[in-house]
């Protein structure tokens, strides 16, 4: 798993974030996919069990 997290590019800032560890961005991409292909943050939001 932390070879396939290392080729993304955006998972080191991930990983900067204060108690956000590997699985939990694994987890979080297993869920919302390539979190490029969102323009706006509150895209992310709506998808069913993010936001109640």
């Amino acid at each position: 798993m932390d070879g396939l997290l290392t080729q993304i590019p955006y998972v080191q800032q991930a990983l900067a974030i204060k108690g956000v560890g590997r699985d939990t961005i694994a987890g979080f991409l297993a869920e919302v996919g390539d979190i490029s292909q969102y323009r706006h943050p509150k895209q992310i939001t709506k998808l069913p069990g993010l936001n109640p």
